[in-house]
C-alpha cells in the first residue's frame, strides 16, 4: 500500500539556481546529489526530493495541483511558484 512506502516528491521549476538558494538558506534542505544541471536531489529528514528543471513549470501545462481544486491566493505554494519556479 502507498501510505507504507517511501515516496519522492519532484518539483519541477524553470530557475534551477534560485530554487536551489530558496531551498537551502530559505527551507534548510541539503543537495544530496547534482545530476548535471537539470536535476537536484535534496535531502529533508529521510526523505529525498527531487527539483528539477523545467520550461513548463508555474505554467497551464505543468500543475502542481489537483483537477477541480483551487489554490488560494497568499498561500505558501502559490507565494513560492510567484517569487521562485
Amino acid at each position: 500500500m502507498l501510505g507504507e512506502a517511501d515516496a519522492t516528491p519532484m518539483i519541477a521549476v524553470k530557475d534551477l539556481d534560485r530554487a536551489r538558494t530558496f531551498y537551502e538558506d530559505t527551507l534548510g534542505l541539503r543537495v544530496k546529489n547534482e545530476m548535471s544541471d537539470e536535476v537536484l536531489s535534496m535531502k529533508s529528514g529521510d526523505t529525498l526530493i527531487n527539483v528539477y528543471r523545467s520550461e513548463f513549470a508555474g505554467t497551464k501545462g505543468h500543475r502542481s495541483h489537483l483537477p477541480g481544486r483551487r489554490s488560494r491566493k497568499g498561500s505558501p505554494r502559490v507565494e513560492a511558484e510567484g517569487r521562485f519556479l
